[in-house]
């Protein structure tokens, strides 16, 4: 055991080395065998166990295997400096496996080795424990004789020559098996935590040469367009100000800012290695364009440029890199005071006629920011990124008025980052949605501003989104997907459509605040409205389109005041991708209306930010919220973790009292039901059906280890008043004949038809718990899908999973087993366990889901209905015997 300690340092174990040098000689002397086999002890165990045991495998088998778990471990490098955790938590356990692995074989040699030096047991246990030291008295003791002069015989049968070469084959292609499987396991492991170098290189090459000469095709949404018949409008709505730069046609220059912190991103995926290769590729186009780039928060770099656990700055120009200062390699890009000093370098070094700056990595919108250097985490905020308030002050500090700003990150096309930006840019490119790895595609819009520096902005704009939905075509394989937004902002029209969205929200104050059926009004014009990845943006002119429909009766807003709002926050869009749902515009709003936990870090935002209409709007918003549930002791906010911690957000700074006795529909607390011939119905008054805005069906299954709970799906049948009915068809959803956990998620409209999503959760592997992502074929208006498929996964324990650009997704090979809840009757969580299946990944992706009939058993289920302050509220169960 005192091994474990040498493994972590190479000094004890150097001396360890020499220790069994010397006494290995002495052993080996006394055997009768060259002293000089010593010098490699792996040589002496091998001549040693030669005498002691019959067979060569004996040594050679645990030689070899745990070879193959030290080459993996040391490929994994776990005591390097600062590694990502999964690196060492593999590598660690891989070196342990090594040294199990060959320890078992050290102490079958050690026992016969006592056993023909005549040692008693404790002695040979002691010898087990402290090689060194015993393995010198057996060598060098008076005392000490060897008591075997031939190889011990375990048994007196020797079979004849053609017999034994038949088991030594045999033995051979079991080892091989062994070993195969062994490495494949391993392999793939290691390809999901730290893909090799060569394969990275060769990924990044082959979509350098499938972009290649890749440009817009005129399919992206311009303002025209997006505006529709509101575009009449535009001519009437002042910007703000004038433009910094206003004509380009003595531009004789460009610099790009490009700050890249790496993080996993690169580390794993080589992502914005991606980026760097069409920015060179984009300089040598011409030479008006320069990209001045601080690249760190990364362990690896698949940029030869670019050193690995490195931090430093680098100028591109005409196709070529070169690195122009070095940094401390412990400088955390995540912090304000980096991101400053990097905006006042290339201010100081590289003068130019146009700046744009683009930020690079993970991105979380106004309530986590942007940013997760792996190299260096930050750990003086939640998040450990920088904070919208922090890059604001970075950019202001700088002096430097921008052309464009720019995230190439998820979730950061929101108003109100957009309006904190005003001051500083003339116009804003980002995405409302996660973002793909490869992120924005660099080469053919910035090789414009390379040949012609006096390429006016939206020009340059409506190359970069528009090349964004083939772009993403080619990196996922050819499949198209709807959930990667692009768009990119004229900011001057920006802080018009705020101030009048301000308004909107004074006027929304007022109204949650006399009648609560304004409050549940707001919450289901959210509650409908797209949301996104993180679940605290949703789609604003979405949001209002909704907001005008929900108040019919414009007690918060007249229509035509709402759709001049629309018209004014459509004005600043000019450009967007077109290959998205339908109920995304290109330009998003925080609104956290799903989670009072997320509002906290919302809130200091918006007043460190100045947005105080929005503040006392959301404030009183979430205080009603907050104080219904609180009320309530038998509601639920819909998070099993939540609700286990029991927050009390009444004692949060942004609550305001007041609200205490606003809610006057009574709780939904033992729901009756009645069965109606087809099924179950609610008996709940109108008052308390207006306020519910959601409802799942839940399902359990009658098990031995007691009840299984297989998930909620969306309500398939209603009564004859058209509310939600307890029934079910006896299907559940399946992958590979067998029914896996389900939760149905958001719904989003396309051209296609309705597209149903959810979750599930299985082990991959056989060691992470993971959240699986499912999506299913677009439905015509009144069917439901039959088939679907699992399009990604995130670990269940990634706490920052809603700032990945895009999904992980699967390795051929790679396992999944299901995980199933199991309850007793009285709601009482038993344990969490897989259903005793394996599922293997033949290809990432085509992992099919289906909805078929479920074999005979005994259902519990009953309905979980969410109203409009998001507590939610259970029906009793019912009970349906499948046959």
């Amino acid at each position: 055991m005192i091994y474990m300690f040498f493994l972590s340092n190479p000094y004890m174990y150097l001396l360890v080395w020499i220790l069994l040098i010397i006494a290995y000689s002495g052993v080996l002397k006394k055997m009768g065998l060259r002293s000089g086999y010593s010098f490699i002890p792996f040589i002496a165990e091998k001549k040693i166990g030669d005498t002691m045991f019959q067979s060569a495998t004996a040594f050679w088998h645990p030689f070899i295997l745990s070879g193959i778990f030290f080459g993996f471990a040391m490929y994994l490098d776990p005591f390097a400096d600062r590694v990502a955790s999964a690196q060492k938590l593999y590598g660690i356990l891989f070196l342990f496996l090594a040294f199990f692995n060959y320890y078992f074989y050290l102490i079958r040699l050690y026992n016969r080795l006592g056993k023909s030096f005549g040692k008693k047991l404790l002695f040979r246990i002691f010898m087990v424990l402290v090689p060194p030291l015993f393995l010198l008295i057996l060598g060098y003791g008076r005392k000490q004789k060897f008591l075997h002069g031939t190889p011990i015989k375990l048994s007196r049968f020797r079979p004849k020559k053609w017999f034994r070469w038949i088991l030594n084959l045999a033995g051979a292609l079991v080892f091989l098996a062994e070993a195969g499987i062994i490495v494949l396991a391993l392999g793939f492991l290691t390809l999901r935590t730290l893909p090799p170098w060569l394969m990275v290189k060769y990924l990044q090459g082959d979509l350098h040469e499938k972009t290649r000469g890749l440009s817009a095709d005129g399919t992206a949404v311009l303002r025209e367009e997006n505006m529709g018949d509101q575009y009449a409008q535009f001519a009437s709505i002042t910007p703000s100000r004038e433009k910094f730069h206003p004509d380009y046609s003595n531009n004789t220059s460009t610099v790009v800012l490009e700050y890249i912190i790496g993080s996993d991103l690169e580390n794993k995926l080589g992502a914005s290695s991606y980026n760097i290769d069409q920015m060179k590729d984009a300089t040598a186009q011409g030479d008006a364009l320069t990209f001045v780039v601080e690249a760190g928060g990364s362990q690896r770099w698949f940029t030869d440029e670019v050193p690995e656990r490195s931090v430093g700055r680098y100028v591109i120009q005409n196709g070529k890199m070169k690195r122009t200062e070095e940094l401390d390699t412990y400088t955390s890009m995540s912090k304000a005071e980096e991101l400053k000093s990097f905006l006042k370098y290339a201010k100081e070094n590289y003068p130019a006629d146009r700046y744009m700056l683009a930020l690079w990595d993970h991105g979380g919108g106004l309530s986590s920011g942007y940013g997760k250097d792996a190299l260096n985490p930050r750990t003086d905020n939640t998040y450990g990124t920088l904070m919208v308030d922090e890059i604001v002050d970075a950019i202001k500090e700088s002096g430097i008025k921008f052309d464009v700003i720019g995230f190439d990150a998820c979730l950061m096309q929101d108003i109100e980052i957009a309006r904190v930006l005003e001051p500083y840019a003339d116009y804003y490119l980002a995405s409302e949605e996660s973002e793909p790895a490869a992120g924005w595609f660099y080469t053919s819009a910035f090789a414009k501003l390379a040949k012609d520096p006096t390429l006016p902005t939206e020009e340059f704009g409506k190359e970069i989104v528009g090349t964004y939905d083939q772009y993403n075509k080619i990196v996922n394989d050819g499949k198209e997907s709807e959930e990667f937004t692009l768009s990119l902002l004229d900011l001057t029209y920006v802080k018009p459509a705020y101030e009048k969205l301000c308004t909107l929200f004074d006027k929304t104050d007022q109204a949650i605040r006399e009648a609560e059926a304004d409050y549940v009004d707001v919450s289901a014009a959210a509650k409908n409205a797209y949301t996104f990845g993180n679940k605290e943006q949703i789609d604003l002119v979405h949001y209002l389109e909704l907001l005008k429909s929900a108040d019919y009766n414009e007690t918060i807003a007249k229509d035509e005041e709402i759709e001049e709002l629309i018209a004014y926050v459509k004005a600043p869009i000019v450009v967007r991708n077109r290959r998205t749902a339908q109920g995304i515009n290109g330009l998003a709003l925080t609104f956290p209306y799903q989670s009072l936990f997320t509002y906290t870090n919302v809130w200091n935002q918006m007043k460190v930010l100045d947005m105080k209409s929005q503040e006392d709007f959301y404030d009183d918003f979430f205080s009603i919220m907050a104080a219904s549930q609180m009320s309530d002791p038998n509601a639920s906010t819909g998070d099993f973790l939540l609700d286990l911690l029991n927050i009390d957000y009444t004692k949060e700074e942004w609550y305001k009292t007041g609200f205490e006795n606003y809610v006057t529909t009574a709780p939904m607390i033992d729901i009756p039901i009645y069965e109606n011939g087809n099924g179950y119905s609610l008996t709940l008054s109108d008052k308390v059906w207006d306020i519910v805005l959601d409802a799942k069906q839940f399902y359990y299954q009658e098990t031995d280890d007691g009840l299984k709970y297989l998930g909620m799906d969306y309500v398939g049948e209603t009564d004859a008043s058209g509310h939600p009915m307890i029934t079910t068809d006896g299907t559940w959803i399946f992958l590979d004949n067998y029914p896996i956990y389900y939760e149905a998620a958001k719904v989003r409209e396309s051209d296609k038809g309705t597209v149903y999503t959810g979750i599930s959760k299985a082990k991959l592997n056989g060691t992470d718990e993971v959240i699986l992502y499912i999506e299913w074929e677009p439905a015509a208006e009144g069917t439901s899908p039959a088939k679907g498929r699992i399009t990604g996964y995130d670990l269940a324990e990634n706490d920052n999973a809603f700032m990945e650009k895009g999904t992980q997704t699967f390795q051929p090979g790679d396992t999944l087993e299901f995980l199933f809840d199991y309850y007793d009757l009285e709601g009482n969580i038993i344990e969490t366990k897989t259903d005793g299946r394996t599922y293997r990944v033949i290809t990432s992706d085509n992992i099919p889901v289906v909805d078929q009939k479920l074999s005979q058993c005994t259902l519990m289920h009953g309905i979980i209905l969410t109203d409009a302050y998001q507590r939610q509220f259970q029906t009793e169960m019912v009970e349906t015997d499948i046959n």
